[in-house]
């Protein structure tokens, strides 16, 4: 997704929200492969959820999906029928095929989901902290989706909540500041 240039940024005041492929709630594409794939031919995606009220979660048959709350609140699901209580920046993973539903909804939540496309990639999300500096790398078969959570960091561009680096295969990222992001592994 990166180009020859180096990591793509995307700030989270450029991006629109879309309904989800259910059309129960909205959600705002961070990035995903290939450029402008559509919610059903992605091999993989990067994007955040706004949560209203309880609903049943779109489902993605052959696909694996990774969620991180993203509001104070966390988020609550029923995960076929098991209750999971997910913490702020908490990370559950799942069969995009399994019937999950956010319940007990009192307040509207945000919250990150990673999809990759199984057999073809794999992908995992994780909290991180950055406190002054920290070097980030792929490989030739590695890209990386950094979010900022809270913080700011400079490229020298500054970076503040809600903004997104993607990082393609073999690069190299200096990151300064202090934040938490999170980091969406695609393999």
């Amino acid at each position: 997704m990166a180009d020859e240039s180096g990591p793509l940024l995307s700030h989270a005041a450029d991006r629109e929200p879309t309904p989800w492929k259910n059309g129960l709630g909205s959600a705002t594409e961070v990035a995903s492969s290939p450029a402008g794939a559509g919610v059903d031919d992605f091999d993989w995606r990067v994007s955040i959820a706004t949560i209203s009220a309880d609903s049943a979660f779109s489902s993605y048959e052959g696909v694996d999906r990774h969620i991180m709350p993203l509001s104070a609140t966390g988020l609550v699901l029923d995960e076929n029928g098991k209750r999971r209580e997910l913490a702020q920046f908490e990370v559950l993973g799942f069969a995009g095929e399994t019937p999950v539903e956010a319940i007990e909804v009192g307040v509207e939540t945000t919250d990150l989901n990673l999809m990759v496309r199984r057999g073809i990639r794999s992908g995992s999300l994780e909290k991180r902290a950055v406190t002054g500096s920290a070097v980030l790398t792929t490989d030739e078969d590695t890209e990386l989706v950094i979010v900022v959570l809270e913080g700011e960091l400079s490229l020298p561009d500054a970076m503040v909540t809600g903004d997104a680096l993607v990082v393609g295969p073999d690069d190299f990222l200096m990151l300064a500041g202090t934040a938490t992001i999170a980091v969406a592994t695609i393999g």
